[in-house]
């Protein structure tokens, strides 16, 4: 299976867009999730409750750096040489990842964004998107956010120039209208993590201490791995043991 280990670190089905998302990669077309998650307490600290795919691809790029950097990196091709993944790619790096994009889909009027955006760490979820009809004075906003779309209508006021700022659900975004005119818009967001590998490493070592190791089973490759999870003080070889034996793991309680 080519992209074996970020395919097993990752434990998301084929959907066969994986490379629309912003730095995506390809994975094996046969590839079915292995359920039950032998590990879903470390993976809801690395990805959240509910990760999109672009948190899953974030935090593969992440952690799969950390893998190609360490002491351990042999084992990225142990079962499979085969990696169709390019780590130099920059995408989720650039600025403008996390530059809302506002498209008017009708009328002059003018729509922008305040605030702060939230951090999708616990939620796991880094992409949002919106439909907002106004037809003054109701705003109705429909959140695509999969599985579970909504649609509200807001009464919306213009006690200055401006309308009164509209929170867009959980985004810590809200958004303002310049003018009283019927328009449309489409809203755009990603919303990029805060924490590095550095604080997951720590998180998961604090939270979960010995029953972290307790997850796998006593032979090797896992007795190598948390060797080096328990004793190294480099972060990088914490990390990439960490993403190694919990993509093992993966392999391992499907096949036994």
């Amino acid at each position: 299976m080519f992209n074996h280990l970020w395919t097993l670190f990752a434990n998301q089905s084929y959907h066969g867009d994986e490379t629309d998302t912003p730095g995506g990669v390809a994975i094996d077309p046969n590839f079915l999730a292995k359920t039950p998650d032998p590990a879903s307490n470390v993976r809801r600290i690395i990805f959240g409750k509910t990760p999109d795919h672009d948190m899953v691809t974030y935090r593969c790029r992440q952690f799969l750096a950390c893998v190609h950097a360490s002491k351990l990196k042999h084992y990225i091709t142990i079962k499979d040489k085969r990696i169709a993944y390019d780590l130099q790619d920059s995408t989720i790096a650039d600025p403008t990842y996390s530059l809302p994009k506002i498209t008017n889909l009708q009328g002059s009027n003018r729509l922008w964004l305040i605030g702060e955006p939230n951090t999708p760490d616990d939620s796991g979820v880094i992409r949002h998107e919106f439909h907002a009809n106004f037809s003054p004075p109701n705003l109705t906003i429909e959140n695509l956010a999969t599985p579970n779309p909504t649609i509200e209508t807001i009464l919306v006021t213009f006690p200055n120039q401006a309308s009164a700022p509209i929170p867009l659900a959980t985004t810590g975004y809200s958004l303002v209208i310049s003018e009283p005119i019927t328009s449309q818009w489409r809203i755009e967001l990603r919303l990029r993590p805060k924490m590095d590998v550095a604080q997951i490493v720590a998180i998961i070592d604090n939270t979960l201490g010995e029953s972290f190791a307790s997850l796998f089973p006593t032979q090797q490759p896992f007795r190598e791995l948390l060797t080096v999870w328990r004793e190294s003080d480099n972060t990088i070889d914490r990390a990439a043991a960490l993403a190694i034996a919990i993509a093992l793991l993966t392999e391992y309680r499907q096949e036994n």
